[in-house]
């Protein structure tokens, strides 16, 4: 009686293409897999626009998160307009071309605008010029005039003031200081403008490169 020894079984050529076509479906699919688009949650739009607890605004925003009306590159484009204002957009004029190569992403320019507002107007009620003028009035309380910068030897000049709309007490100004130092001062108060202190920005060095015609 003869024994023998069988060697190891070598895969078909048929196995070899299957495992082979596989391999390249499977890496194929990998790298057209669309990359994960991370839109904010409601409670992150509310909280990054201090929305009030509810206002209209509110309501808007959480009635306008289908993020799947938008592009996935408008979740990181940085062009100032929140999804949620934009799904509200698109949803209100389908009618128009929204396209990445368009600088504005098809949006007007105004929309950023009307964003803004909403922040300041939470209520969405467009109130009457005559109405406005009359609330700020109620609300403001007029001191003692203040040399906020304190005694100056040369002019300052274009001058500006800012007031924190988040808390009122924070107040900021700033003016040039073209004739001496050619810095840019700055003024502060943290109690509504009854006490100041001032500062001033350093100075940036520009390099000239010189080029040749």
């Amino acid at each position: 009686m003869t024994f023998g020894f069988a060697g190891p079984r070598m895969p078909s050529r048929t196995a070899c293409a299957l495992t082979l076509f596989f391999g390249i479906a499977a890496a194929g699919l990998a790298a057209a897999a669309p990359p994960t688009v991370h839109w904010p949650s409601v409670a992150e739009q509310l909280q990054n626009d201090h929305v009030r607890s509810g206002s209209a605004l509110e309501r808007l925003i959480r009635g306008n998160q289908d993020f799947q009306l938008l592009r996935a590159d408008e979740a990181t484009d940085n062009r100032g307009i929140p999804p949620w204002l934009r799904v509200y957009w698109r949803k209100a004029h389908p009618e128009l071309t929204y396209r990445a190569d368009d600088p504005s992403g098809g949006y007007p320019l105004v929309l950023k605008d009307i964003y803004v507002w909403m922040i300041y107007h939470q209520d969405l009620v467009v109130s009457s010029p005559q109405a406005a003028a009359v609330e700020v009035e109620k609300s403001l309380t007029v001191g003692a005039n203040q040399r906020i910068s304190g005694l100056q030897i040369s002019p300052r000049s274009e001058s500006d003031i800012r007031i924190n709309p988040w808390s009122a007490s924070q107040v900021i100004a700033a003016a040039n200081d073209i004739e001496t130092s050619g810095r840019q001062a700055q003024f502060y108060s943290g109690d509504g403008g009854t006490t100041w202190g001032q500062t001033s920005l350093p100075l940036l060095s520009v390099r000239h490169e010189r080029r040749s015609g």
